[in-house]
């Protein structure tokens, strides 16, 4: 049986399903909803995604190249080695991450003003040169995460922490920190404090 003959689907709830390694090109998901669904490896090229949830699945290498993700709400989800940078950003980019696990992924460039990362592990992401003013991050594990280049006014980082973020080469105005966690920055001016 192929639930995914068809390639548009609407107000479709995806529960409890293995698609790992699934050819799922070129289909477009309209207020679609999709729990507990393993999509690991799975081929997404060119499909679009319209105010979506995506809510305790795993997305581990799936391929996105040309995908659109015109409000794709991840909750509790997996995403690993996903270069978002691959997707189609040109019109509408609109993506939230709340609780989410991220390794390896790719923000780069992109931009994204105005969204929401909170409360989610970010470990080895990039974000380099990335458009992130006004966006949340709050509660949020950053470890190892390249902001360099990037804008982050008016960004929230409360409550955030393992950042490394170079006041120097990035742009942060009126960001929003939590102590004891922005005393990190100071490093990169190369003082001593005790």
């Amino acid at each position: 049986m192929n639930i995914f003959k068809n390639n548009e689907f609407e107000d479709i709830t995806f529960s409890d399903i293995d698609l790992s390694g699934s050819d799922l090109k070129n289909k477009k998901f309209s207020e679609c909803t999709f729990n507990k669904v393993n999509l690991s490896n799975s081929d997404l090229r060119g499909s679009v995604f319209i105010n979506c949830n995506i809510a305790d699945c795993n997305l581990s290498n799936p391929n996105l190249e040309g995908a659109r993700l015109q409000g794709a709400y991840f909750k509790e989800t997996k995403l690993l080695g996903i270069n978002f940078c691959k997707c189609f950003t040109k019109l509408i980019f609109d993506i939230s991450f709340d609780k989410c696990n991220l390794l390896l992924c790719f923000f780069s460039d992109l931009s994204l003003n105005n969204k929401r990362f909170t409360s989610s592990v970010f470990k080895e992401c990039s974000f380099a040169g990335a458009k992130l003013r006004k966006s949340d991050f709050r509660g949020s594990d950053l470890k190892g995460c390249d902001f360099s280049n990037s804008d982050l006014r008016e960004a929230d980082f409360r409550d955030a922490f393992n950042y490394s973020i170079n006041p120097i080469d990035t742009k942060i105005k009126k960001a929003k920190f939590s102590v004891p966690e922005v005393y990190s920055m100071l490093t990169f001016f190369e003082i001593d404090l005790n």
